[in-house]
């Protein structure tokens, strides 16, 4: 690559290439569902525009092997009958490899991966449809568009993410001999069938460096230019209204009034602006919901499964971080649907085409994400049995339907006999369940024997900003998520059951619901004489509040000194020792300006069930 490139040019087409290759991949995802010649046409423009830009920008080698790719695509664009499942699956292949490149051209540019082994892949699909009577790749397509001066693209691909065909014209045409003597040399290797050679150290080296790049939450987010000019319109009202304020309060014109007014306005103003911040980091699920489709269908391919993918609500958009920190979790349950859900083809003659759902849609929680497969479904009686087996549970429990459907979800269970490369190894579900609850939301599993399973993970829409109530335990006070909540009661409204050793519980509309203190799960912080304790059965101590919460089929009450109020509250990232503290989501500065701790009362609820569990086995 040229030193002279500007390194924020590069970054900008490093930007475009990546979203190029989200296309690319869908692209050859819809092919294999439709090899329609406008899937195909599709995919050749993405080709051909990051081959273009690629060395617009001195990448060479980066287009040279995307002019390879290029010329199969070709070859399938003029005849759509030669698509098949092996070389979709050489071009997703290639678009892994790109992806990489791209993302690891970010930490270092003059990165080259060893492209050998894919380049003879590309070549044998090439040799293999040429012998089989197709026409040659149309390489001098190319060099006629460039002398009429007409893109090879369709004439109604009017794209400016990439540098324009009119732009390269003439480094296209220098390099045209090149290109072909390239061509015969990858040629010629594919004849010798050469074993492909180990990366180099330095390549090694900035793998390691994309990948740790790659779990940063720092890449870039396309705004639209309406979303920005909103942007400067409310950050100049608001320039406009501070000005006002300091020129009153330089003429003493604070009044009650005007203090009244401008209190009102900075609210809608600040409110506004945070509304709007919180869309700019909003993005549909379309790119998640694609990228666990080409997962799942590469795990499908191995195992030799015909499923079909379905995706649905792909238009529904969740905060970036969210869908970054959800995306692993996403993962584990399509593979377990792929490698557990689904039957073998064999056992599924009578049944047809497998299919796994991936559907997502607003709820007043959040956002819903489910993962349904139309499988053999779960057996209650081996998931309970092996749970048994593993010691997980007793024999004797007591279990309802669901609940036997949540011991996947337990670390260390696993009801495959033999170890893959997928499954078996008693890893996987438990972390969904623990990325999930790290994220505020919830898993429930649904599964009919015979007919399917189905996972519903509910998120919430961003963990930036939240409605939270504030409550006071002796001298402190804590935010809790509203989303987790139920409802608030008063306790002395509900008559005290007597439990004897299972503690206190009350009758809450015709069901039992165990009350347990809230400050008994915050020890690190308060100390025993820092709060006052409620006493159930004393009269004097009315007006007592409690919380309910649900997890599952099971209710929880904790009693709490004082509700002071609902608020939206900025969640901040806890430090290295207090992250430390279990029951704690995170910290914020509450309406008082004083610090104040986020309560997990998710985690509070099952450390509760855990305990009783484990008091009753």
């Amino acid at each position: 690559m040229s030193d002279s490139i500007d390194q924020e040019i590069l970054g900008l087409l490093l930007d475009e290439a990546s979203e190029a290759m989200q296309e690319w991949e869908q692209s050859c995802l819809l092919l294999e569902k439709d090899p329609s010649q406008s899937n195909l046409d599709a995919l050749f423009r993405v080709a051909h525009n990051v081959k273009g830009a690629s060395r617009s920008v001195g990448l060479m080698d980066l287009g040279s092997f995307v002019h390879k790719a290029e010329d199969l695509i070709n070859l399938l664009k003029n005849d759509p009958s030669l698509v098949n499942s092996e070389r979709i699956g050489v071009l997703l292949d290639s678009q892994s490899l790109l992806n990489d490149w791209i993302e690891t051209l970010r930490e270092d540019a003059s990165y080259i991966p060893d492209t050998s082994k894919l380049e003879a892949s590309i070549m044998k699909a090439i040799e293999a449809i040429q012998a089989g009577g197709a026409s040659a790749p149309a390489l001098e397509d190319e060099a006629n568009a460039v002398k009429e001066n007409v893109s090879p693209a369709p004439a109604d691909d009017q794209s400016d993410r990439f540098p324009s065909v009119e732009e390269i014209q003439a480094q296209l045409a220098m390099e045209s001999s090149n290109e072909k003597k390239a061509s015969e040399e990858v040629l010629q290797v594919v004849k010798e069938e050469p074993k492909p050679a180990a990366p180099a150290p330095k390549a090694k080296k900035a793998v390691e460096k994309k990948r740790d790049s790659a779990s940063r939450p720092d890449k870039t987010i396309r705004v639209s230019a309406a979303k920005l000019d909103e942007l400067m319109q409310l950050i100049g009202e608001l320039s406009i209204h501070q000005s006002i304020v300091t020129h009153s309060k330089q003429r003493g014109e604070l009044e009650t009034e005007v203090c009244g007014n401008a209190i009102y306005l900075s609210n809608k103003i600040t409110k506004d602006l945070q509304n709007l911040t919180l869309s700019l980091r909003m993005q549909p699920v379309a790119g998640l919901f694609q990228r666990l489709e080409r997962v799942g269908r590469d795990v499908a391919k191995a195992q030799e499964k015909d499923i079909n993918f379905n995706l649905e609500g792909t238009e529904v958009s969740l905060d970036k971080t969210v869908i970054e920190r959800v995306t692993d979790p996403l993962i584990h349950v399509i593979r377990n649907a792929v490698d557990h859900g689904v039957e073998d083809n064999d056992q599924r003659a009578d049944k047809g085409k497998a299919s796994i759902t991936i559907a997502a849609h607003q709820d007043a929680g959040g956002v819903v994400i489910s993962v349904k497969d139309d499988g053999k479904g779960i057996d209650p009686e081996v998931i309970f049995s092996k749970a048994v087996q593993k010691g997980l549970i007793s024999a004797d429990a007591d279990l309802t339907k669901r609940e036997i459907n949540g011991l996947i979800l337990l670390p260390g269970f696993s009801t495959r006999e033999v170890v893959t490369d997928i499954s078996g190894r008693g890893v996987g579900m438990d972390v969904v369940k623990q990325a999930v609850d790290e994220l505020g939301g919830t898993i429930e599993i649904d599964s009919e024997l015979g007919k399917g399973t189905g996972f519903r993970i509910t998120l919430p829409t961003n963990l930036s900003i939240i409605d939270a109530l504030v409550v006071k335990i002796g001298r402190s006070n804590y935010a809790v998520p509203m989303k987790e909540l139920v409802e608030i009661i008063d306790l002395t409204e509900h008559k005290l059951e007597n439990s004897g050793s299972e503690g206190k519980m009350i009758n809450l509309r015709e069901v039992i619901v165990p009350v347990e203190n809230l400050v008994e799960y915050l020890p690190e912080i308060l100390e025993e004489d820092d709060f006052n304790k409620v006493n159930l059965e004393n009269d004097s101590n009315a007006g007592t509040p409690a919380l309910v919460v649900q997890d599952g089929a099971h209710q929880l009450a904790f009693e709490v000194d004082h509700i002071l109020g609902q608020q939206q509250i900025v969640v901040r990232p806890l430090s290295e020792q207090l992250a430390s503290l279990p029951g704690y989501s995170g910290g914020t500065i509450l309406g008082n300006g004083e610090p104040g701790m986020i309560v997990n009362l998710s985690q509070m609820t099952k450390s509760y069930l855990k305990r009783t569990k484990r008091k009753g086995a």
